[in-house]
């Protein structure tokens, strides 16, 4: 699930990025909706490596390393626009989720939290694109 966890917290560096560099006349909606996005990914993360720890407690993540990997994860993360590059990025995390659930590693409890993640990613995804709908 290090991964995982890198991916959320590369897509939480990207999301508050964007938060900030919103402007112009969708300024509300999408300063709005990136603020959202990154506090969903930050809880995402959280609730993710707590479940590492729960799970595993005599091997523990080394979470320095899930933050420098996230940086660089985040300097991958270079579609056509930012929409296009969150949109990419949320398609990877349905994608890492849907192979972390797939391993038959988990507890009952984590598979429902991971799909908890993959629901609101869905409904990232739809807003994403009516978003950027022309």
């Amino acid at each position: 699930m290090t991964a995982l966890a890198t991916l959320l917290r590369a897509l939480q560096l990207f999301a508050h990025n964007r938060h900030h560099d919103a402007k112009g006349d969708t300024f509300f909606g999408d300063h709005e909706f990136y603020g959202n996005a990154y506090a969903a990914f930050e809880s995402a993360y959280d609730s993710v490596v707590e479940a590492m720890c729960a799970v595993a407690p005599e091997t523990l993540p080394n979470l320095l390393q899930i933050q420098r990997d996230a940086v660089t994860v985040l300097g991958e993360m270079n579609a056509d626009t930012p929409w296009d590059t969150l949109l990419t990025g949320e398609h990877n995390l349905q994608a890492e989720l849907h192979r972390v659930i797939g391993d038959g590693a988990q507890t009952d409890a984590t598979i429902n939290l991971l799909a908890g993640i993959a629901e609101a990613s869905q409904k990232r995804q739809y807003f994403i694109q009516r978003r950027t709908a022309k």
